[in-house]
């Protein structure tokens, strides 16, 4: 299951769960998802991104953002992407300074 922070801010770790389980959001969220440069990760934001959540999609290499971006296109949307590298803390801060 996703740690959930607060009721409007929610942080996924998209291999936690089944992407059925995406279908359950009605109100709009602001979503932190780690892991977005491909797979679970990048199918979750745009998956959320498509039902007008704010999305912050993660990844360590920004240089494999292209294809998140290309799947976000495809589906008409946008989210904002941001380096994380979860095992380094002022990764973690400018992250959470951002948001």
């Amino acid at each position: 299951m996703p740690l959930i922070n607060e009721k409007k801010f929610l942080t996924i770790r998209p291999c936690s769960f089944k992407l059925a389980w995406l279908n359950n959001f009605t109100m709009n969220k602001v979503i932190l998802i780690t892991g977005c440069s491909s797979g679970f990760g990048m199918l979750t934001a745009a998956r959320l991104a498509a039902r007008d959540h704010t999305i912050y999609a993660t990844m360590r290499n920004l240089q494999k953002q292209d294809a998140l971006k290309m799947e976000l296109k495809q589906r008409g949307t946008k989210c904002q992407i941001l380096h994380l590298d979860v095992t380094d803390d002022n990764s973690i801060s400018k992250v959470i300074n951002t948001i």
